[in-house]
């Protein structure tokens, strides 16, 4: 996979009441292991007109547990719940908007440069419990998270209620294998939306144009 890559496939649960047998499953297969449980609470920034999102990029700062953590994902696409995007991490001392760490990334510059005097405001939050296994069936490795929390935008707020299946190593083919899998047993459905796209619709404001955005 290339640096910096996430090829993830997401999954709604519809159905609240199959989510303790879901999650029961994907703890315990055998080909699970290295289980973790974290807190995340985010914010996703960007200026009053929109300028990272007319960029394709997305902005938020997430404590995970203890540790704040600077992300910007874009680009990509995203095919039938299938997400392909770039992803850069930053480990940071607070939850403050400061696009200056991005400086030494891949991330571009010019709009980096282009941000570094506009302020930059929260839009959407999220709010959710991750619990976290890797699979390993073979030569592929998936990392499997189930989000259980809130998103909330413009004092909206809908259920987190999800599964991510990250590709770490292997063929992408796996993804969709065990997403069909998962699929017929649990009646879940493909998400072609981020978290932050659905907050996103979530403001009713002039931001309606934003309401398309799958970059995180």
């Amino acid at each position: 996979m290339q640096e910096n890559s996430e090829v993830e496939l997401k999954l709604q649960v519809t159905d609240e009441t199959v989510w303790e047998a879901l999650i029961h499953k994907l703890k315990t297969m055998p080909e699970a292991s290295g289980y973790e449980r974290i807190l995340l609470a985010a914010n996703y920034f960007d200026t009053v007109d929109g300028l990272l999102h007319k960029a394709r990029l997305a902005y938020r700062v997430r404590k995970e547990n203890h540790q704040w953590v600077a992300t910007i994902k874009g680009g990509g696409c995203v095919v039938d719940g299938l997400h392909k995007r770039m992803e850069w991490n930053i480990k940071v001392e607070n939850g403050e908007a400061n696009l200056a760490v991005f400086n030494q990334t891949a991330v571009d510059q010019n709009i980096i440069k282009q941000l570094e005097n506009e302020q930059l405001i929260p839009l959407v939050q999220t709010d959710f419990v991750r619990e976290l296994v890797i699979l390993t069936i073979g030569d592929d490795k998936i990392e499997v998270a189930m989000d259980k929390g809130v998103i909330t935008g413009n004092k909206n707020e809908i259920p987190i209620l999800e599964i991510e299946l990250e590709l770490k190593a292997g063929k992408e083919e796996i993804l969709r294998e065990f997403g069909e899998q998962l699929i017929k047993e649990f009646s879940l459905t493909l998400s072609n939306k981020s978290k932050f796209s659905r907050g996103l619709e979530l403001c009713k404001d002039k931001r309606k144009r934003c309401t398309k955005c799958n970059v995180s």
